[in-house]
């Protein structure tokens, strides 16, 4: 099993527990007990006045309506908050590692669900009818809207762990294609008795560079490419020609371009087969041209 699969499967496991999360606290705040909450009454300017028109002392206390759950809700509630600091920090080490620059839009909303999940909110005794029912609906809410935020950012790791793996996939194979292109340039400088066959062996060594090349192109558009757009679907057999055509039809060459891949593929057919009806013995011109086409194609900018 792969390093990005493992992770896959680590990702949708912190997934599950978020959605298992936001169930039970769901469960929890939509039947706790609620009570009224007597707190002291700020006195203000209009206080005083109306204490000397009305000849009367204003309340200096006021009644809440605050949550008051009981033993079993209370325990309840403990297991949720418990569970979800074990996430928090299951989620942390995975945003630190693979997500550095977002550790702050990860770890900002915190303290805002703590302090929802521990329900230390009280609602104004005026507006006591609508705990039961609007006020716990908005008190759930609250917490999704602010937990998505970070369950989202803990979604994108895989896709930053795939694309980083790809660039690297490909700067390496850049790295190796490029060489295999400096070979192949100089063997056509080896002269000899067998330059044919050393010709032949450049030719072979550039076609193969370039498809690798192709097949880099279509790895990186698969993993841009949005929902709607279809993947480049190749196999091994694929070569100059079929690779060429497939990343043609989704715009990443134009169709002009496939005259000079059919000429390219001719010369590596030629460098491949034995001289016979359909195949001519190649020139040093032609697998320059072949090594020079590859290197152009190679240090082509595919993507903006």
């Amino acid at each position: 099993m792969s390093q990005l699969t493992l992770l896959q499967d680590r990702i949708q496991v912190l997934i599950d527990e978020a959605r298992d999360i936001g169930e039970a606290f769901w469960d929890f705040v939509s039947s706790a007990r609620v009570s009224k909450v007597r707190s002291l009454r700020p006195k203000s300017a209009l206080d005083s006045v109306l204490e000397e028109v009305d000849n009367e002392k204003r309340p200096e206390f006021y009644d809440d309506w605050g949550w008051a759950p009981t033993h079993e809700q209370h325990e309840q509630q403990r297991s949720i908050i418990s569970r979800y600091e074990v996430w928090f920090n299951a989620s942390s080490a995975l945003i630190y590692q693979y997500l550095p620059h977002r550790w702050d839009d990860f770890a900002i909303p915190y303290p805002y669900i703590k302090d929802i999940l521990e329900c230390n909110n009280t609602m104004p005794h005026a507006a006591g009818k609508r705990f039961d029912g609007q006020y716990r609906v908005q008190q759930h809410r609250r917490l999704t809207q602010i937990f998505d935020r970070q369950v989202d950012i803990v979604l994108s790791v895989p896709e930053v762990v795939r694309t980083r793996a790809l660039r690297l996939q490909k700067l390496i194979g850049v790295d190796i294609i490029s060489a295999d292109l400096d070979h192949a340039e100089q063997l056509l400088d080896v002269e000899g008795t067998t330059r044919d066959a050393i010709i032949r062996a450049a030719g072979v060594i550039a076609a193969v560079a370039l498809e690798k090349y192709l097949k880099f192109v279509a790895d990186e558009y698969n993993s841009r490419r949005t929902s709607e757009q279809e993947a480049i679907d190749y196999t091994n057999e694929d070569g100059i020609v079929e690779m060429a055509s497939k990343l043609g039809q989704v715009n990443l060459l134009e169709p002009t371009e496939m005259a000079i891949f059919n000429q390219l593929d001719t010369t590596h057919q030629n460098c491949v087969h034995p001289l016979g009806t359909d195949v001519q013995e190649p020139t040093d011109t032609e697998v320059a041209y072949l090594i020079q086409k590859a290197r152009e194609y190679v240090n082509m900018e595919f993507f903006e």
